[in-house]
């Protein structure tokens, strides 16, 4: 049965059976304990790397390739791309992959039988579609770049910079807006962070963009207050700036403070 798929996937040409690749690729898909049964004339050793590298030393192209096909014929996929875009539609959720029919064949996941009529599809058009998988590319781009990305990443803002009018996509924008835009605070770019929060339609967006400006002005507060010593510069003293307020860790804004800040 499994031959039976795998001939029908080769005849519409959306797999390759044993297609040429690097040795070294195909040879470190195999474990020692099966390398040592195809090649028991070469000792193991470690890493297993050094173990990869003394076989392809020793043995002809021919010689490996041959072996490893009559021990577990390799399958390379085609256009990779499509069946992404086919799981998304299916699934609704990028993250899932065709593991689940297996799950479904075994009986251990079900699906309901339901009609989708056009308008209530995901995506009503090709364009909110590629939309959304431009959105995909640079969250994994994002995601990548780890909870402090440099200077450089500032080159996705733009890509992420129109509002869409489809909600989904739009959540995702923001979601990724925001992660962005976090990374940039803890990374101390700020404006940066200030442009992605602006931008985002999703909480915390406009807390972490107010908690950014008040950080701004208390610390504006500290250096007018160092420069000037203990005397006031325009008037009698009418109260000092709060370190921190004592439940969120922002500047107090006490109406009797030297420091106004401005909410926006």
């Amino acid at each position: 049965m499994c031959t039976d798929a795998i001939s029908e996937l080769c005849s519409v040409e959306l797999v390759d059976w044993c297609p040429h690749a690097e040795l070294n690729d195909l040879l470190t898909s195999w474990s020692v304990a099966e390398l040592h049964c195809l090649f028991p004339e070469v000792k193991p050793i470690r890493p297993k790397n050094d173990y990869v590298k003394r076989i392809i030393h020793l043995h002809q192209l021919d010689t490996v390739v041959e072996r490893l096909q009559e021990h577990d014929p390799w399958l390379a996929l085609n256009f990779a791309e499509y069946l992404a875009v086919y799981r998304l539609l299916f699934f609704g959720d990028p993250r899932q992959d065709l593991s689940t029919f297996v799950l479904r064949d075994l009986g251990i996941s079900r699906f309901e039988e339901y009609a989708l009529p056009a308008k209530r599809r995901l995506f009503a058009n090709r364009r909110i579609l590629d939309a959304y998988l431009e959105l995909m590319r640079v969250t994994e781009t994002v995601h990548e770049l780890g909870p402090r990305p440099d200077r450089s990443a500032i080159s996705l803002l733009p890509r992420l910079w129109r509002k869409f009018p489809h909600r989904f996509v739009e959540r995702r924008r923001s979601r990724t807006l925001n992660r962005l835009a976090r990374g940039f605070e803890r990374a101390g770019e700020l404006d940066a962070a200030l442009s992605g929060y602006a931008r985002s339609s999703l909480a915390p967006a406009r807390e972490r963009k107010l908690r950014i400006l008040m950080k701004r002005r208390y610390s504006g507060c500290k250096r007018t207050r160092r420069g000037n010593g203990s005397k006031a510069v325009d008037g009698p003293r009418r109260g000092v700036c709060t370190p921190r307020d004592k439940y969120h860790g922002i500047p107090a804004a006490h109406p009797t403070n030297r420091c106004l800040f401005v909410w926006i």
